[in-house]
């Protein structure tokens, strides 16, 4: 899960701030939308069978709160 920082026709990156991850697809994604991909490991590249859209999905909140429960070791 993370925001699509480059879309090519077959293919797109996604960034989740502790990496980037390319993502083989024969679906067309936006850059900039925030997604969540199911992938197959397919000769150690990874191949999208399902993208969620998740652009209304608040990612920075998603982020704190498992800081939140990071730290309070749940």
């Amino acid at each position: 899960m993370g925001k699509v920082v480059q879309a090519e026709e077959n293919s797109f990156v996604v960034d989740d701030e502790s990496g980037k991850v390319e993502v083989f697809s024969e679906e067309p994604v936006e850059a900039d939308k925030i997604v969540r991909a199911f992938c197959t490991v397919i000769d150690g590249r990874l191949k999208a069978d399902a993208i969620q859209d998740l652009n209304n999905f608040d990612l920075n909140l998603y982020r704190r709160i498992k800081e939140l429960y990071r730290k309070i070791g749940v």
